[in-house]
Parts: structure tokens; C-alpha cells; sequence
């Protein structure tokens, strides 16, 4: 049971208790559903504020502070970043986890997570689902590694509860890049909503474009190499890590571990071997940002996409003594394509939380 959003409470009574001091009443707005009613929003959602497991939106803070405040712009602005910054109480386990993230938060961090398992993090609107969407604008490329191919999702010498997990794990996947995707947007759009114009819209809708490009899906593809009787892993999430800003820095193993008490990041004990070999079984997604950072090329310092990972597998070919034939790429990389990435800018742009208008009538603000 997540803890409750105690300041979040605080304000609410405060202000009912000044509404109820007005009224000359010590009774009315003691319950969920009289509160609700009051500020015109649905009780399971007041509930969840409450509750602590979804932070105020903005134009849920908005629409409050009208409500409470319908005679002074002064207070609802005042009141406005009091519901916004309220936060429940972190646990020891949440704050370690997000701390994790908001280090690795930085330009020329690569971070790859295979996903063995169904992904954690499924609620958009969770504060963990910014802090890792605020990571990623901030420059962390997050790939997300889907390390099964479709004949194995598909085996029939497998069980159904295996193909069932897979999908599940499978759905998971995308539905992590699309929620973090969209919350990176957000995140990255900040408080400038409501108050840009077309030239800073067009330097946001940029920003954007490179916020997407650090957020990829790669999944193992089939080809006739690909063995159907291989016994999947199940049951973990593997992250590797380089932070390519340090060169002293060199690459980890992480596992996220959930237990009843909270989610806690634990760092591998391993050996080169384990680190190579896992970075072999990249290939050559890592080995090709690498290579961006080493020639530093600023623009490149992003996830690969199909066509700069082929090209690298021809380059890495030609480079080799032997003269050894270009190693087919193992790895669909699924993302939006231009157009798609286009639309859902726009489509972001358009829904992101502004404060409401208010109804205008003759002789006022209604």
C-alpha cells in the first residue's frame, strides 16, 4: 500500500477549512465525494492524489486553485505550485532507485536493458516513470532490449505458459518506450506549455527529435541461424552500463530486484569475461555509440538506428585483416519513422496540460 501524499492533504484541509470557516460550518467537504463535487473531478481520481500513487497534474492544479481561489490570480498561482511540488513520502528503496537514474541522467550514457521479465514500470504517471523519462532528456540513451525472436515466442515444442509469458513480456516492452517516450516529451516541455510561440515551438519540436532518438526498441530478429529448440531466459532484467563521458569509466551490470519491501537497483560482482560477453551479445548496438563518442561526433552520440547499424557492421568487416564477410545485423530496431515521430510531436504539443480557460459571461469570469 503506497504511502499517502501527505502534503497533498495538508492543502486540501487547509483549504476546505478556510471554505468551511467562510461558510460559518464546521461540516460539508469531509469526505472523498464532497470534495470531489466541489472541485468538479471524479472522486477515484481525487483518491489517487490522495493516495500518493500519481502526483498532481498540472491542469488538475490548475482547475483546483480556480476553485479555491476564484477571486485572486495572486493566490491560485501561489496555490498552483504548492499542489504541483507536493510529493508523498519516498521510501528508502524508491529513492535509491531514482537516484540511480538521475545519475546515469547525463550526455554519452548508454544503457542497454534486456528484458527477461515484463518491465516494472507500467503507470505513466508515475514519479519513477518521470525520473527515468527526465534522465533521457536530460541525454541517457535508453535502449530497450527484447533479447527473443518471434520462432521462440511462437515454438510449438514449448508450453503455453511459456509463449503467454513471452507476449506478456513482449507487450510490456513496447508499452515502456511508448510511455516513456510520451512522458519525456512532457518532461522535456517543462513550463514552457501555454507560453511558446512558433519559434519556440519549432526549437522544442527539435529538442523532441532528439529526445526520440535516445529511446529505441531492439528486438532479436529471426534468421536461419536462429535455433527454436533454445530454452529461454526468464525471470530477471539485465542492464548494461558505460558512461562514455568518463573515460575512466567502464562498463557495469546492474539487476533491478523487486521485492515486497520496494525496488532496489543491485550492481553485478563480474568478472571481463562476463562484461564482454554480454557486450558481444550487444553487438553491435553498443559498439557503434562507442564509436560516435570516439569521434566525437555530437550529433551521433544517440542509439544507432538499422541503417548506421549496418553500416558499421560493413566498416568493422572492412577494417578486419581477414577480410571476413559482413556479419548479418541480429537486431530489428523497431522506433517510430519520421512521419509517425511527426505526428505524435504534434499530437503532444497539443495535449499537454494547460491551464483551463475559464467560462467568460457577461460581467465576469463565471
Amino acid at each position: 500500500m503506497p504511502q499517502m501524499n501527505q502534503q497533498f492533504i495538508d492543502i486540501l484541509d487547509e483549504e476546505f477549512s478556510r471554505i468551511r470557516s467562510k461558510e460559518d460550518s464546521q461540516e460539508g467537504y469531509l469526505t472523498v465525494a464532497e470534495m470531489a463535487g466541489y472541485l468538479d473531478v471524479d472522486p477515484a481520481l481525487l483518491s489517487r492524489y490522495r493516495v500518493g500513487d500519481r502526483p498532481v497534474s498540472r491542469r488538475s492544479a490548475y482547475q483546483f486553485a480556480q476553485k479555491f481561489r476564484p477571486d485572486s490570480e495572486d493566490h491560485q498561482k501561489v496555490l498552483v505550485e504548492r499542489l504541483l511540488t507536493a510529493r508523498r513520502i519516498q521510501t528508502e528503496e524508491e529513492i535509491t532507485v531514482q537516484k540511480w537514474f538521475e545519475k546515469r541522467g547525463h550526455y554519452g550514457f548508454f544503457m542497454a536493458v534486456l528484458f527477461y521479465e515484463a518491465p516494472v514500470l507500467s503507470d505513466k504517471e508515475s514519479e519513477l516513470v518521470g525520473t527515468v523519462a527526465c534522465a533521457i532528456v536530460k541525454g541517457l540513451n535508453y535502449a530497450i532490449v527484447f533479447p527473443f525472436t518471434a520462432k521462440q515466442m511462437s515454438n510449438p515444442r514449448w508450453s503455453g505458459p511459456i509463449h503467454s509469458y513471452l507476449e506478456k513480456v513482449w507487450r510490456g516492452v513496447k508499452n515502456l518506450y511508448d510511455m516513456l517516450l510520451t512522458r519525456a516529451l512532457i518532461e522535456a516541455a517543462g513550463n514552457r506549455i501555454g507560453l511558446i510561440d512558433a519559434k519556440e515551438k519549432g526549437k522544442l519540436t527539435s529538442e523532441f527529435e532528439a529526445i526520440a532518438k535516445r529511446i529505441k526498441v531492439f528486438k532479436l530478429r529471426d534468421d536461419e541461424t536462429c535455433s527454436e529448440q533454445t530454452i529461454p531466459a526468464l525471470g530477471f532484467r539485465m542492464f548494461y552500463c558505460q558512461d562514455h563521458s568518463s573515460a575512466a569509466a567502464k562498463p557495469e551490470l546492474w539487476q533491478w530486484n523487486s521485492a515486497p519491501s520496494g525496488n532496489r537497483m543491485l550492481q553485478k560482482p563480474t568478472d571481463t569475461l562476463e562484461i564482454d560477453a554480454v557486450k558481444a551479445l550487444l553487438h553491435p548496438i553498443s559498439q557503434r555509440f562507442e564509436k560516435a563518442v570516439e569521434n566525437d561526433e555530437p550529433g551521433a552520440v544517440v542509439l544507432p538506428d538499422k541503417k548506421e547499424l549496418e553500416e558499421f557492421l560493413i566498416d568493422e568487416a572492412s577494417r578486419d585483416l581477414d577480410a571476413r564477410a559482413v556479419e548479418p545485423l541480429r537486431w530489428e530496431v523497431i522506433g517510430y519513422g519520421p512521419a509517425q515521430l511527426s505526428a505524435i510531436i504534434e499530437h503532444t504539443l497539443s495535449k499537454l496540460d494547460t491551464p483551463p480557460t475559464p467560462n467568460r459571461v457577461k460581467g465576469g469570469v463565471k
